[in-house]
């Protein structure tokens, strides 16, 4: 049969501070390593949030060319293509 050993092994003190070393090594590089995955969320984020207003802004200047360029016609040629002057806007936010 196996006898149990619960007595706690004695190491000598560098040993101790070699295994708090390397624990402690450990250690950092996992806060490391959360830190910088957070950070990379964190610019992945902000990157998106920065494509989408780069995007909403095109958008916007693509809306306001097309209703200039839509108000340099005369009502005739408005009502030809089915629009009224006071019809533009919403007909160039309906197209968007």
């Amino acid at each position: 049969m196996l006898e149990r050993n619960d007595r706690i092994p004695q190491f000598p003190y560098f040993e101790l501070e070699r295994q708090i070393r390397i624990e402690r090594s450990l250690a950092v590089r996992a806060f490391v390593r959360d830190v910088v995955y957070a950070f990379a969320r964190w610019v992945r984020v902000l990157a998106l949030g920065g494509v989408r207003l780069v995007r909403s802004l095109a958008a916007e200047r693509r809306r306001r060319k097309a209703i200039f360029e839509l108000q340099q016609f005369d009502d005739r040629s408005l009502a030809d293509m089915g629009v009224r002057r006071g019809e533009i806007e919403s007909a160039v936010w309906k197209c968007d």
